[in-house]
């Protein structure tokens, strides 16, 4: 039952709202109070479940031994190594819209309670999308202020003549932590701040300049539309210094909100996620 009222909140609220045009607004108002008592019955009902879930969680995901966790993310990739590891999944497979309602409602305890979901591969396929982008984004922004701390903004003074190799020449110069930091970009010899139309023209200006055949990095599939590694860009003595290069800005694009108008084939996607390749 509380699975059924969770799925229909957001369906019987978009019911009412495309009725609305052909009621009166006394009729309106009833619905949207109708919805909210709806939306507060559901978080009351989330609050009534979370203690119990969250104790089957600190339960069954704990390690029955010392997990390596110098990587900085503690993975649990064996489930023989978990108190309850089959059960755990189990319960996720059978209560997966319950407990991305509860994360939806409360994002925190991905890192808490929860984090089973995010540290045991076989959990992560049960969160839904927006659940894990939530969580990648607040990821992202504790690094970000972190690295703002500990070197300021990411600076940059770009030639338009050559941004391709001023980037280059910028960025492959700075760790890791230093990328994470807020970017600032600068035309040469062009007044403005950058408010964020700057970068969103930077990176529109390298989307372009990466697939630059000169370069011999990349080449287009047969429908124009999406690029591949080329398969001779050792023409091109420093290729695998530029491909890091063409890696750092799609991650920060990325981790900063821009649009990179960048296809890639499906195939290098599952490379970048070490996913398996099959062959149709």
């Amino acid at each position: 039952h509380a699975v059924s009222v969770l799925e229909g909140v957001s369906n019987e609220s978009e019911e009412k709202e495309l009725g609305s045009n052909e009621k009166s607004n006394k009729q309106v108002h009833g619905a949207t109070e109708t919805g909210k008592k709806l939306q507060n019955s559901v978080a009351g009902l989330l609050s009534r479940f979370l203690p119990t879930i969250e104790a089957f969680f600190v339960v069954n995901a704990s390690a029955t031994d010392a997990v390596d966790s110098s990587s900085g993310v503690e993975e649990h990739n064996d489930l023989q190594r978990l108190v309850g590891g089959q059960q755990l999944i189990d319960f996720v497979v059978a209560n997966k819209v319950l407990i991305n309602a509860i994360l939806r409602s409360s994002p925190s305890l991905l890192d808490k309670g929860l984090r089973a979901m995010v540290r045991i591969p076989r959990c992560r396929p049960f969160l839904d999308f927006d659940v894990k982008r939530q969580w990648f984004r607040s990821q992202v922004r504790r690094l970000r202020q972190h690295a703002n701390r500990r070197h300021g903004s990411l600076r940059l003074n770009i030639r338009r003549q050559v941004v391709f190799e001023d980037a280059f020449n910028a960025l492959m110069m700075r760790d890791a932590d230093e990328m994470r930091g807020r970017l600032h970009i600068t035309f040469d010899r062009e007044e403005g701040v950058d408010a964020g139309g700057l970068s969103r023209e930077f990176f529109a200006i390298l989307a372009k300049e990466m697939f630059n055949p000169n370069y011999a990095l990349f080449t287009s599939t047969e429908d124009g539309c999406t690029f591949q590694p080329n398969p001779h860009s050792s023409i091109n003595q420093n290729h695998l210094t530029y491909f890091k290069f063409v890696g750092r800005i799609v991650g920060k694009a990325v981790a900063d909100g821009f649009l990179l108008d960048a296809h890639f084939t499906r195939s290098l996607y599952k490379h970048m996620l070490g996913m398996k390749v099959r062959f149709d």
